[in-house]
């Protein structure tokens, strides 16, 4: 009886629920890598607090006599898992592509003002240039002496 509750657990619920945490394994990996872990905390602590572990509660007091409905609380799980990440991802992808707009904005008005700055610059360096090309031929031509 044990033998063929597991082997149906097995090969209906448990083939599902590998499906999608290889998924949301993934995702884990993801967002540890992008230095955002406590999505891969959040994730996990939801599914297993919010779905797997009353699902299951839930399921083996309903249904007694069979696994089934216990790998299926699994497999409800890890879809909430895959579903959290997949919503976690769009929101950062979204939060990437508004910073990359600020940073193209910031970087325009930095080469306005630079450009700016370079202008004035220039017409600085030209007033003393030709402050001191003044003085220079006010000496060569006997205006003013040393």
């Amino acid at each position: 009886l044990v033998v063929g509750s597991a082997d149906v657990y097995k090969r209906q619920g448990y083939i599902w629920d590998c499906i999608f945490a290889g998924i949301h394994f993934s995702f884990s990996g993801y967002f540890c890598a992008i230095g955002r872990s406590e999505l891969s905390f959040i994730h996990n602590i939801t599914a297993i607090v919010l779905v797997r572990v009353p699902g299951v509660y839930l399921t083996s007091k309903l249904f007694p006599d069979t696994l089934f409905p216990m790998g299926l609380a699994t497999v409800a799980g890890s879809l909430t898992s895959v579903v959290i990440c997949l919503i976690a991802f769009h929101i950062l992808k979204r939060q990437k592509k508004v910073a990359k707009n600020e940073e193209k904005k910031r970087l325009r008005k930095g080469k306005i003002f630079r450009g700016l700055f370079f202008c004035v610059s220039i017409y600085a360096d030209l007033q003393e240039k030709s402050a001191f090309v003044q003085v220079v031929q006010d000496r060569f031509s006997g205006k003013k002496k040393c």
